[in-house]
């Protein structure tokens, strides 16, 4: 599922990135990992902080566009989510904020980093998580039909989404 990555700075600046593809390496507990570039802005942030926040993206056409706009390169110190318009929210345990735009929120620790042919592998023990209240059904389980999360599929063409359990985008042989 679709996600951005914030991460803060020893200074506390907030830094943004979409990724892609972010697994679950283990659930007890549970641990997350995602890949990214060894030079980037979230792994310095993580290396120097040791946390990061994963926000997790809805099928939404406005939304898509912001997500895609935090994958600009700008200088370090700048804030992305800000930068596209998205709203940070304070985090319940760790510095990293929250996306108020995205569905639901998971706050991870560094577990361990592993750096290799210029990518940094990031393995996050989560500490906290949170999802916005519309989101939620009686029973506090995320609805799955309102969080609408998105995959991105990518593309020589351009960016492709598609919302969870939706055909994957193809071409015939």
């Amino acid at each position: 599922m679709l996600s951005i990555v914030t991460t803060v700075d020893v200074d506390a600046r907030a830094n943004a990135a979409p990724f892609a593809t972010v697994v679950r390496v283990s659930q007890e507990p549970l641990q997350l990992a995602f890949t990214c570039a060894e030079g980037s802005d979230t792994c310095a942030n993580v290396q120097a902080t040791g946390q990061f926040t994963l926000n997790f993206v809805s099928h939404n056409e406005d939304l898509l566009r912001r997500v895609v706009a935090t994958a600009k390169p700008l200088p370090s110190g700048i804030d992305e989510s800000a930068h596209a318009g998205l709203t940070s929210l304070p985090a319940i345990r760790i510095r990293p904020p929250r996306l108020l735009e995205c569905y639901a929120h998971l706050e991870l620790e560094t577990e361990w980093l592993k750096s290799w042919s210029g990518r940094c592998m990031v393995v996050g023990r989560v500490v906290a998580a949170s999802a916005r209240r519309d989101c939620l059904g009686p029973d506090g389980d995320l609805v799955w039909k309102q969080a609408r999360p998105v995959h991105y599929w990518g593309g020589a063409g351009g960016h492709s989404f598609t919302p969870l359990g939706a055909p994957m985008p193809s071409v015939a042989d």
